[in-house]
Order: C-alpha cells, then structure tokens, then sequence
C-alpha cells in the first residue's frame, strides 16, 4: 500500500496567533510577485539603470579594507553616471531566461568546457541579461567566471572566464604530460550554469527590505556603486563605477539571505570590503542611495547543472529539485530514514556539518548528542533486520560513541546539572545491561541524582532548568520512573516517589506553559506521557510504545497537533515562489517568515501524535496522516541528496543531513534528530493502519 498526498493538501485556514505560532499572509502568487518586483517607469527614465563599466566585475580587485565604517564612506563620491547597464529592460518584463534557452546555451557551454576552451571571438549564446558558469573536478570548484556584457554575451564571457581558471588550476605533474592531463580532466568536470534575467532596481529603505523583495535561494542581487578613483594623469583622479553581482549558487554556500549577498556584492562594486560586514544605519540602503549614488538590483534566475560528468543537467529549484507529495511513499519514507541515520552515524558529535567547505564542529551539546542517540535507537528498532547491515553497524557504533563521550565528560565535569542528567539518562547511558561499565553505572547513578533536584511535587520546578528545557528534562523524570531496569537512586528505592515525580513535572509544564509555547516542549511532553502510561515496558517513551488508552493530556496534545496544523504551509499559502516550503511550519516569535529546520519539532510531533492511540484514535488516523505526510515532504525537501549535494565537498557524506534552510546547506544534528524522529514515528503509524491478515 502507498500513501501519498496531492500538491493541495487542504483549504487554507484563517490567521490565527497562539502566542508563538503566527499563520503567514496568504497573497496571491501575481499580488506577490507584483509586490516584490514593483517600480515605476519614471525611475527607470530618470537613469536608475545608467551604470558605466558593468562589464569590469569588481570582484576582481580586492583590496586591503579600511580600518573603520566612516573611513571607507570618507572618499566614496558619486562619478559621473552615464551610458547603460547591459541586459537592463523594462522593469515589467519579470521572467527569467526560459528552460529551452537555458539549455540550448548549457550545450554550448558544454562543448567548451570538454574542449576546455572558448572561443577568442565573442559568441552570441543567449539572451540572458547576466550569468554564472560553475565548474567542479571531484566536487570541488575549480573555475568560476560571471558574465556581464548583455547583448547575448553573458554566457560567453562567463564560460570563457570559468574555463580559463580551471584550466590554470588543473595539477599537472610536468609540462610533457600537462596536455593529457587537462583533457582528461575536461572530461571529468561538472558544469552548473545560471542565467539571470532583466535587472530590476531595488528601491528599499532598510537591508531586510532586499530579503522581502527578492527570493532566498532563487534571486540573485547586485550593486552599483561608485569605487576608487583610477589615477590618470598627475594629480588628476578619473571617478570610476563597479558593479557586482551575487547570484544564488554563491548565497548558497554560506546559507546568506539576499540582503547579505547584496551587502557582498556592493563591497565588491565599492572595492570597500567592511561594507560587506557594517550593520550600521549609516550603510542603509537609502542613506548610500541618496549620499552615494548606490543602486541595488535583482534578478531573477534559471538555474540547471549536472550530478556527474557525463550526466544529462539537471533544473534546480533553490540548488536542490522540488519534492513531490505523490513521492512521499513508504519505501521513500524507509529510503530517507536510512539515509538520515548513516549520515547521523558519520558526525556523532558534530554541532553543525557545514557541506559546502567539508567541515564540522565537535561541540554538540550533551541534550543533541542525547538526542542523536535516541533517533538512532528509534531508527534500528523501526528499521530492524530490514535496513542495511553496514548502516545498522555504523548507527551503533555512534551510538556507543556518544555514551563514552557523555561518560568521560561527566566525569571531567564534576556537578551535574539537572539538563546534564536528563542527557545521560535519554542518551541508555549505564543502561546497556550485561555491557554497561562500572564507570558508566556509576554516572548514571550520578545522573538520577541530578535529575530528581529538577522537580519537588512540593515546591515545584527548580529555577535552574530553563523553561526551554522542562519538557526534556520531564521526559527524562518519567524515563526514570518508568525504567524497570534502574539499579541506581531513587527509582529502586522508592518507584512510587520516582513516578509521583515525574508526573507532578509533566502536569507543571503542560499548566504553567501558554498555549501558543507548547510546541516548543514537543516532543517530549508527549513521550514523557508514554513513558508514564507504558510503565517499565521495553519500548516506554518509544515510537509505537503507547498502550490505547486516553493519556492525561489527550486534549492538550491535540490542540497542541491542530495548532501546528493551522501554521502549516499548504500549496496555496506558498503559491510558485515557494514550491518547495509546502509542508513547513512558519514560526513567527523568534522573526521567521519562511519554514526552516525548525519545523521539524513540530512535524515529529505531529508524527508521534499519529502514531500514539492516546492522541489520535484509530478512526481518525488516516485524515491526519495527511499533514503528517506533508510535513514529511518538506523533511524531504531539506534532506540532502545526490542533486542538492552539489554544493558539498564530500557528497557521500552530505547525503541524509537535514539542511538548516531550503536556501541553506548547513545540517545542524537536532534537525537531523528530529528528522529520523519523525520519519520512525510515521512508519510506526503505517504498520498500525495496515489491514491486520485474519488469523487461520
């Protein structure tokens, strides 16, 4: 059986704001687009678009910064502005190149590139106002060129400069072999090519103006502005303009918004690089507008590359490809559950894997690599002897790596703070039976310890567990109550106490948290709601542990799962400038108007939800199945693949982590976590709503 879900998941609910959660404004995809790319045709006549020497990119000339804001705007005048820029058309004229132009030009360029040259003679290819050429050798770029000229040139000037820096840059061991050498690298690279369309003027008062008039991940941005005089005759200085463009493949590796790509391009233009950095109201838009004559644009771009070498390119939708609902079956959803646990497996310790330069921190906090170790185990007990041996091997390996690594930290540490105990004790730290070390039997008892100062039935929570943390810190206290195995503190003791604990935790955070807050404690207050209602049984808190029985909270946690299901995004909400954030969840308190990692709270919640009979019975299971499934794509969406691991150095590695942001290539561990959580928790949901065979 498959479930899958249409692009229209359901009808778009009315606003609604319960503290923390705000539904986005629903507008019209032609409104939208009218909004954002809006300017009047007097601007255009006035000269807006009169910008001399676009075909020099300024980013080649870096020179040493100044060493304050007001130093680098002293000499900044505005030269004299004349002539037009290349490619600039009427502002109305919106489209971006079309995908039969684009890929009539990546032919072209292809031809060069395994020739490994372009033509001397500038060649007509598109009509593309700007582009981008990208070349990879074994994931790594070794050419890059932008092309400014208009007129058809772009794509030109761009292959010719990308293929004469991979052509410098190609290792040759000796001059006798250097020609075999490049040939046979030219057969090896990868081309991305992006083409960007009319250059439309960004009138904006403030930086975040840019980030709502130009899409994340789809729009370039560039700037004029005047740069440092060139020396002429003696004495005398002739005013000079750059221009520079970012387009979104190069936003993309550091996960920059467009107004950060448009403050790069504008230091690039300048030949200022602190303007790059400055968040200053004296670098606002409209003061280096008005001042300085300093112009800002964007535009729209068609984006196609290909996975390998001999590969047919590929078009991409904000680096990666948009997922469809009808994809979102159970073989996928078993498909990127693997993929999740290996990665999780290769980085056990691993805060932030950044893909696009290969490297990632060892700073995780001890409640993520608890929470890492917890998706795996759901992972391996969903999973079982069906997945893939090496990937059952690595996951434990990880996990064993984590607890040694809590272990030792622990003891290096002293005291342990009550979320330190929470940690150990989700993290099976001192519970691996006949395995567990003294050492660790000992932390675990030192664990407990810790964990029963979090909450007195009399007086209360400590205030030193954050309010961020009572749901997880509740969760480990019915962990503890419900563990049947504890050799160690109070739950051997006095089991009655433990549990009297524990539930007094879970009743506090669920009374004294408002409404509109209570995600932010999720999972984890529904688990700690399992642990408690499945006492001592082996999978207690686990994916499918539940008994059917109505769980103290029930109404809670359904108002909880229907108020993420109000926030979100359906196919109408995100209209086409958002195909792939359908699914998401938009947080709004902490400033976000667009879904990213952080939804992935909400959608394993509303996976474990589906999947406990204590919230959703089983007549209702199927009708909320479809969010679930939805927020599954989104999942998806941010799970890296062969095409959205483009941008990797290490591709085999990248694969399975969950992006920060559609736009945004960093894999933070909890969103990976999270992610596995809620892929395990929705095929435990499945197994339940599959026909029972009749017994013989």
């Amino acid at each position: 059986m498959e479930f899958y879900q249409s692009a229209t998941m359901r009808p778009a609910q009315s606003p609604q704001d319960r503290g923390g959660l705000a539904r986005p404004v629903v507008r019209g995809a032609r409104r939208a687009k009218q909004r954002r790319w809006c300017v009047s045709a007097a601007v255009l006549a006035a000269g807006v678009l009169a910008w001399p020497g676009v075909g020099a990119h300024a980013a080649a000339s870096q020179p040493a910064d100044e060493a304050s804001l007001p130093a680098a705007l002293a000499d900044m005048r505005v030269g004299e502005q004349t002539g037009e820029v290349a490619g600039a058309r009427d502002a109305f004229d919106l489209d971006s190149p079309s995908p039969v132009d684009a890929m009539a030009a990546f032919v072209r360029v292809e031809e060069w590139v395994r020739a490994l040259r372009a033509p001397d003679e500038a060649q007509r290819v598109s009509d593309a106002a700007v582009a981008m050429v990208t070349l990879r050798l074994d994931d790594a770029i070794i050419g890059r060129g932008h092309g400014t000229s208009g007129e058809g040139l772009a794509v030109w000037e761009a292959a010719r400069a990308a293929i004469d820096e991979a052509r410098a840059r190609i290792p040759v061991s000796s001059d006798a072999l250097a020609a075999a050498v490049r040939s046979d690298a030219a057969q090896r690279l990868t081309i991305h090519l992006e083409l960007g369309g009319a250059l439309i003027p960004l009138q904006v008062e403030s930086w975040e103006g840019v980030d709502t008039r130009a899409r994340a991940g789809l729009d370039g941005v560039g700037a004029r502005a005047p740069a440092r005089a060139a020396q002429g005759e003696p004495g005398v200085n002739v005013p000079r303009t750059g221009v520079a463009l970012t387009f979104p493949s190069e936003m993309r590796v550091g996960g920059d918004t467009p107004s950060a790509g448009a403050r790069r391009a504008l230091s690039l233009a300048s030949e200022r690089a602190i303007l790059a950095l400055a968040d200053d109201p004296e670098t606002s838009p409209a003061r280096l507008a008005n001042e300085f004559g300093v112009a800002l644009f964007a535009f729209r771009v068609t984006s196609l590359a290909q996975t390998r070498a001999d590969a047919t390119p590929v078009f991409l939708y904000r680096g990666g490809r948009v997922i469809q609902a009808s994809e979102i079956t159970r073989p996928a959803i078993e498909a990127m559950a693997d993929a999740m646990a290996m990665h999780l497996a290769s980085r056990p310790r691993a805060a932030v894997y950044n893909p696009a330069r290969g490297i990632g921190d060892e700073s995780a906090a001890a409640p993520s690599l608890a929470l890492a170790a917890v998706a795996l185990e759901r992972w391996a007990r969903v999973r079982g002897e069906s997945s893939d041996a090496a990937v059952r091997d690595a996951a434990g390996s990880a996990v064993t790596t984590i607890r040694t690594y809590l272990v030792g930290a622990a003891e290096k540490a002293g005291a342990l703070s009550p979320t330190d105990g929470a940690a150990l004790v989700l993290a099976g730290v001192g519970r691996e039976g006949a395995s567990a070390t003294p050492e660790a039997r000992a932390i675990a008892g030192r664990a407990r310890e810790a964990l029963a100062r979090a909450y007195s039935p009399e007086a209360g929570w400590n205030e030193k567990v954050a309010e961020p943390a009572r749901g997880l810190v509740a969760w480990a206290l019915a962990q503890v109550a419900a563990d049947a195995a504890s050799v160690n503190g109070e739950a051997a003791n006095d089991p009655e106490r433990a549990r009297t604990r524990a539930s007094g935790a879970v009743r506090a955070v669920f009374r004294d948290t408002p409404d509109g807050d209570l995600i932010a404690q999720m999972p984890w207050l529904l688990y700690a709601e399992r642990a408690l209602a499945d006492g001592g049984k082996p999978d207690a808190g686990s994916a499918g542990g539940a008994t059917p029985q109505m769980l103290p909270s029930a109404d809670a946690l359904r108002n909880v799962r229907d108020t993420v299901v109000r926030h979100q995004l359906t196919a109408r909400d995100a209209g086409d400038d958002g195909l792939d954030l359908v699914g998401g969840v938009v947080f709004t308190r902490g400033g976000a108007s667009l879904p990213s990692w952080k939804s992935t709270r909400a959608i394993a919640f509303l996976s474990a939800a589906l999947a406990d009979p204590g919230v959703t019975p089983t007549d209702e299971r199927v009708s909320a199945l479809v969010p679930v499934l939805a927020g599954l794509r989104f999942v998806r969406q941010l799970t890296m693949d062969e095409v959205s691991a483009l941008v990797a150095r290490d591709r085999a590695r990248a694969v399975g982590g969950v992006q920060a942001a559609a736009w945004d290539p960093s894999q933070p561990i909890d969103a990976t976590s999270l992610g596995l959580i809620a892929a395990c928790e929705t095929l435990a949901a499945l197994d339940s709503l599959a026909p029972v065979a009749p017994a013989e």
